[in-house]
């Protein structure tokens, strides 16, 4: 699941599962990165010249480097994934297009279709509906 099988799925549903996972990553990443800057900013104007402020301002850039290259990580396999959904949705909406072969009717066309159905005017017409 950690690894990057992803790649060579063919299955919409296993990129959005991959996905499901790395989304949440990519805020992790994040939070980290954010808790980094506060620890630094508390050790540069709380805890100045003490030992405690030093381990404090280390910590937080420790924290800055992990979240920074996770977000960068996880954002890339991130990006990666959605693209992947996009085009093999794109691919599954090309072949439903071409296995019903949608046609636009001309306004002549659309002309001859109303003139076709005025003997039906005025008429009452049964109209069963199965919703089933």
């Amino acid at each position: 699941m950690w690894s990057l099988s992803w790649r060579s799925s063919s299955s919409v549903k296993e990129l959005g599962s991959a996905l499901a996972v790395y989304e949440p990553l990519v805020w992790i990443a994040g939070g980290l990165v954010l808790l980094g800057v506060v620890l630094e900013v508390v050790a540069d104007r709380k805890v100045k010249d003490t030992r405690s402020g030093d381990s404090l301002k280390k910590w937080g850039e420790y924290l800055l480097i992990i979240g920074l290259a996770g977000e960068i990580g996880f954002g890339i396999a991130t990006a990666d994934l959605s693209g992947l959904i996009i085009a093999k949705l794109n691919i599954e909406t090309a072949k439903l297009l071409a296995q019903i072969q949608p046609r636009e009717l001309s306004v002549e066309q659309q002309r001859e279709i109303g003139e076709s159905l005025r003997d039906f005017a005025g008429k009452d017409i049964p109209l069963f509906v199965d919703m089933v």
